[in-house]
């Protein structure tokens, strides 16, 4: 019994190792558009990907890949997000170990860190620098949005081949990806008003049929996060 168990978890090991090699081998930047934007299309192209959506519940395995002060690696992931707006993600080692946790909602989140116990912390409001309003549709596979665009509208600047966006935080540049790529976005830079942080969040892969982001990476300051999803399905 013993050795079947010894064996089970090789080949649990083993399994979890070729897909994440695959999967980091699979990894491609995106194709940003350099052509120029009319004021006309980029309010229609805005319009298009930033309008208000419902809340949809989702869950499915992930794999992350990270560089935080919370956890460093490439690990797979679980997470279930609510249709109340709630959400929890559980990252684990290769062998089912929990390397961190984190649960709350659009708001705020509790982070949990096993064996970093000095991470452990609640009413967290901001995460790599980004409003918990804005990462947790991203990491849901939404397009990423300032919150002010599905609430109350905002105002799309056309510059060169980027759009802006101004919120109260945040300068936004969205950049298209190419038109046979469907022209959804493949680059949102975040400047802040005095043009001291800048986060990238660049989309990796999107999921055109089923309309969500299959892959993406954050890009901050306080660290480097990248996803992906290997099994979603509504809930």
């Amino acid at each position: 019994m013993i050795g079947m168990t010894s064996l089970s978890q090789t080949y649990r090991l083993l399994a979890s190792l070729t897909l994440l090699s695959l999967l980091a081998a699979c990894s491609t930047a995106p194709k940003v558009s350099e052509d120029k934007v009319g004021q006309s299309e980029a309010d229609t192209w805005f319009n298009k990907y930033c309008s208000n959506s419902g809340l949809v519940g989702v869950m499915g395995e992930l794999v992350i890949k990270s560089d935080t002060k919370e956890f460093k690696g490439q690990f797979p992931a679980s997470v279930a997000f609510k249709k109340d707006g709630t959400f929890n993600l559980e990252i684990t080692n290769i062998v089912g170990g929990t390397v961190a946790q984190l649960s709350g909602d659009s708001r705020a989140m509790q982070i949990t860190v096993p064996s970093k116990k000095q991470y452990n912390r609640s009413g967290v409001t901001h995460y790599l620098g980004l409003e918990m309003a804005v990462l947790v549709p991203l990491l849901r596979g939404e397009l990423p949005c300032p919150t002010e665009a599905r609430t109350k509208g905002v105002r799309v600047q056309a510059e060169g081949n980027a759009m802006r966006v101004r919120t109260t935080n945040w300068d936004w540049y969205f950049y298209r990806s190419l038109k046979d790529q469907g022209e959804v976005p493949a680059r949102v830079v975040l400047k802040s008003p005095n043009g001291k942080q800048t986060i990238e969040m660049d989309v990796e892969n999107w999921n055109d049929e089923e309309k969500y982001l299959k892959k993406g990476h954050v890009h901050s300051p306080e660290g480097d996060l990248k996803w992906t999803w290997r099994d979603r399905m509504k809930s």
